[in-house]
């Protein structure tokens, strides 16, 4: 099975450590912004967040060596690789320096076939490498794979709880499951 995998609040815990920057950064307050529950792209597109992508260029390559995995994540996807799939790391993410994001999973040990960043159309993408199942935390990334009749699974985070529909996981066990038919 190809097996599609976002890095951010998928692989990784990125989102409330990203939070903390931005509250700082936009001198907002910390527990009134989780508590709005913001995806990513309700932040660049909120008049509120005017500078979002400076702040995201300026500042997010500084984040990602302070990112760790997910619980899990580091086993299951080893797991799964030794069990045949192949991985695909498809996200969405961009390096600000060369080779970080490849640099983030190599240190981690987290295996891949193939790469890609700063992808915003999942859907069509999962389609042109045959993925057979991609897992990602957003909700957009979920329905375009929807559409191109692709298998996607949402990875559960504050701001996707309100999309009751989605197949969706917790954790990296239930990935696991789900993807060796164990579910």
């Amino acid at each position: 099975m190809r097996i599609g995998i976002d890095i951010d609040d998928t692989i990784t815990d990125t989102y409330l450590v990203v939070l903390k920057h931005i509250a700082e950064y936009f001198n907002r307050d910390y527990n009134e912004l989780e508590a709005k529950e913001y995806t990513y792209d309700e932040f660049f597109t909120d008049s509120e967040f005017a500078g979002f992508e400076e702040f995201v260029d300026n500042n997010f390559h500084k984040l990602i060596p302070t990112l760790k995995p997910k619980e899990g994540a580091i086993e299951v996807i080893n797991k799964l690789k030794q069990d045949g799939h192949e991985i695909i790391i498809v996200t969405a993410r961009n390096s600000a320096k060369e080779n970080q994001n490849i640099d983030f999973l190599n240190a981690y040990n987290i295996p891949f076939d193939k790469f890609y960043e700063g992808i915003k159309e999942k859907g069509e993408l999962s389609k042109k490498e045959n993925i057979d199942i991609l897992i990602d935390d957003s909700y957009k990334h979920y329905k375009q794979c929807e559409k191109q009749n692709i298998r996607a699974i949402l990875f559960d985070a504050p701001y996707n709880r309100k999309y009751e529909e989605c197949e969706r996981v917790t954790n990296w066990n239930e990935v696991y499951d789900i993807v060796s038919g164990n579910n």
